[in-house]
């Protein structure tokens, strides 16, 4: 008897590699995704329909069953899709273009030429000199003194030397030194020349020296009574350093009635200078006693009378 034999070969590995590499590649995406924040937005799962592998059945063998020997295994093929989702990212992150502001290079100045003026004079820089102010004192300007002195600036040093137009005209600080002159007040010195003569009732002369530095200008003589009464003040006039007076006493004051007299003079400084009190006089001003019965002999003067001055 012949021997029929049935083998089914179920070719089903490479559709299980085909679908490990699609999971691993669904996977690979969502983790890249939220590596860089990518939003994917919720999208329905498309069930895709993956196509099952036909079986194939083979009989191998007799025509005819053979007692003992096992049935033939038939592989029944199921068609129930397997559902796969799958996400198709619709926003795409874009990359922002960043301008970077290029450096611009600087133009280099063109140097000025420099020609110094030799047959100008030459100045000295002073303390609180400035370009600008040598420029006006010489008649410049700042831009010619700085290119005729080939300075690469304004600023200029003390003692420098530069060529300018015109040396200035400097004109000299002069400080009086002032000297105010103290004047110390003399007092006038007197001397008394002659005393006090005397022409009853009430006239009388007086004679005086007086001396000052700063000049006199005026000598006058005040005559007063026992009672310190002004009875009579008389101007005297100079004849060199002596000053004479006379006149007449206040009324009805006399001669009898003068106690004593004294000097005033007024310097050039209008400063007034008084004299001690002279009681010095001749025998005409003394009074004339009057005689009484007692008296025996003659009536006479008054004791030391006389023309003696």
């Amino acid at each position: 008897m012949d021997k029929k034999k049935k083998f089914c070969f179920c070719i089903t590995r490479r559709r299980v590699i085909s679908a490990v590499i699609l999971v691993a590649s669904v996977l690979n995406l969502i983790i890249v995704g939220a590596a860089f924040d990518v939003t994917f937005p919720e999208a329905a799962p498309t069930a895709t329909a993956s196509p099952t592998l036909d079986i194939i059945t083979m009989t191998v063998g007799a025509s005819t069953a053979t007692e003992g020997s096992p049935p033939p295994i038939t592989l029944v093929p199921t068609d129930t899709p397997a559902q796969t989702a799958t996400f198709t990212p619709t926003d795409t992150p874009t990359a922002t273009a960043t301008s970077t502001p290029i450096s611009t290079d600087t133009p280099t100045p063109t140097a000025t030429v420099c020609t110094p003026y030799y047959w100008w004079p030459i100045y000295i820089v002073q303390p609180s000199d400035t370009l600008y102010s040598i420029a006006l004192k010489t008649g410049s300007t700042p831009e010619e003194l700085r290119r005729v002195n080939c300075l690469f600036g304004t600023i200029i040093f003390v003692e420098q030397t530069l060529y300018v137009p015109h040396l200035p005209i400097i004109t000299p600080t002069f400080t009086p030194t002032y000297t105010p002159t103290t004047f110390v007040d003399t007092p006038t010195e007197f001397t008394l020349y002659d005393v006090m003569s005397c022409a009853p009732p009430s006239y009388v002369s007086f004679a005086v020296i007086a001396k000052d530095p700063e000049g006199i200008l005026s000598v006058t003589v005040q005559i007063y009574t026992v009672e310190d009464v002004l009875i009579g003040q008389i101007d005297m006039s100079p004849k060199g350093d002596v000053y004479y007076g006379s006149g007449a006493l206040i009324q009805p004051y006399t001669v009898d009635e003068v106690d004593y007299y004294q000097f005033s003079a007024i310097d050039g400084l209008k400063n007034t200078t008084f004299s001690q009190l002279y009681r010095d006089r001749s025998i005409y001003c003394y009074p004339i006693p009057t005689p009484t019965a007692t008296d025996s002999g003659p009536v006479g003067l008054h004791e030391g009378s006389g023309n003696a001055q």
